[in-house]
């Protein structure tokens, strides 16, 4: 069968060979002005590469002395330093004079100890818990439990640690926090299902403490972690606790992780939580921090 090939045998085209085609295919295309034959134009223009915050991947971190409270009124503190590890989310202590503020009623005293704008008294969430079973009378609402104690972030390292048994570590080291965006920390919210973008709370509510001389009920502030997988923030019965006062709300982040559970929502035993932190056996969640 006899024919002319319309491109060399190399497989390069023969310039502008090809019959019945709008444009030469010896070159290349030209430019933004279009290509010939054709009536659609390139567009040239491109999305800037630069990005709007903070990319998905990154956590922000800042470094903080950790410091014990020498103040006999808080007997646990310095053994509460020693048991601060990786994963615990933790909550410092306002350190300016008592009286300094309206709601800055507790002492705390620091003898001999520098405290600067990074040097704090941390507590975790169920030592937080431990402490506010006593002095829970220091605070006149949820509010006041807030500004005395806020959360700070979630700890990541330490600088040089050293290979110690649990609760024996330094009262005074340096710790690097992530306090915002991509962080895994332990899961206190344990006792409910999680799943991929669900928003967590802590609930600062009050909970009965037994009952005084004359047989009044008392009550205690209580931190307790709160999440919903239909709900995306707690209502006014949920911050009610076992009191008639109501409670506050201190949202914590946005899970990127999941978690099953049971239950699809509710609030978290806090004495479950306890234990499965002082033995080592809280799994952890990936959240953004604060976001």
């Amino acid at each position: 069968m006899a024919g002319v090939l319309p491109f060399g045998p190399s497989g390069a085209p023969l310039g502008g060979g090809i019959p019945n085609m709008g444009f030469p295919i010896s070159g290349t295309p030209a430019g933004a002005s279009g290509i010939g034959g054709l009536t659609l134009p390139i567009v040239s223009s491109s999305r800037p590469t630069s990005a709007f915050g903070l990319n998905s991947f990154v956590s922000v971190v800042a470094h903080y002395v950790c410091i014990s409270n020498p103040a006999p009124e808080d007997g646990a503190s310095a053994q509460n330093a020693s048991e601060l590890g990786p994963g615990m989310l933790v909550f410092s202590r306002d350190t300016s004079p008592a009286g300094a503020k309206p709601t800055r009623k507790v002492k705390a005293r620091y003898d001999g100890i520098t405290v600067g704008p990074n040097t704090a008294e941390f507590k975790e969430l169920t030592q937080l818990n431990k402490y506010l079973e006593v002095h829970s009378g220091d605070y006149a609402s949820a509010e006041e439990v807030l500004a005395e104690w806020r959360m700070t972030g979630v700890i990541k390292n330490e600088t040089a640690p050293t290979q110690v048994d649990y609760g024996r570590a330094a009262q005074s080291r340096i710790l690097n926090l992530v306090v915002s965006h991509r962080v895994s920390l332990l899961n206190y919210w344990i006792s409910s299902r999680i799943v991929q973008s669900q928003k967590l709370w802590i609930l600062v509510v009050q909970k009965k403490n037994g009952t005084n001389a004359s047989g009044v009920a008392k009550t205690r502030w209580e931190l307790v972690p709160w999440t919903s997988t239909r709900r995306s923030c707690p209502s006014i019965k949920d911050l009610l606790g076992e009191s008639d006062d109501v409670g506050a709300a201190l949202y914590v982040g946005k899970s990127s992780d999941q978690s099953y559970a049971q239950h699809g929502f509710g609030k978290t035993n806090v004495k479950f939580s306890e234990t499965l932190v002082k033995q080592g056996l809280m799994s952890q969640l990936e959240i953004n921090l604060g976001i």
